[in-house]
């Protein structure tokens, strides 16, 4: 019998020569959840004065981890266009990587109709 060996669950990702390495797991989608949420908040609340491109930049960084922005941009406040399009390689990304691992599981033939067994 083979030994069972863990999958490793890291996302790797390289934006503009600079790589990290996301471990997609319960945290990391929770995070995205309350991101999110952020964003909705933030269009929600006209009164907001934090700059576009400083929220931006924070998204980056809890993403990625803190100091990703000055790694890819060189800067703090990135241009908020090309801040959303980094934002938008990461969902794209992590929602394929997901859609892999889910695969792996649906197409074993032990989850048959739906059930485990």
């Amino acid at each position: 019998m083979e030994a069972f060996v863990f999958n490793r669950n890291i996302l790797t990702l390289d934006i503009g020569g600079n790589v990290f390495d996301i471990t997609v797991n319960s945290e990391f989608a929770d995070k995205l959840d309350r991101l999110a949420a952020e964003c909705e908040e933030r269009t929600a609340n006209t009164e907001d004065r934090e700059s576009p491109s400083v929220f931006m930049a924070h998204i980056v960084d809890e993403l990625l981890g803190k100091g990703a922005c000055q790694k890819i941009f060189g800067t703090d406040t990135p241009d908020i266009y090309e801040a959303a399009d980094v934002i938008a390689y990461i969902c794209d990304e992590y929602g394929e990587f997901h859609r892999t691992v889910v695969s792996r599981y649906i197409t074993q033939t032990r989850f048959k109709g739906g059930t485990l067994f």
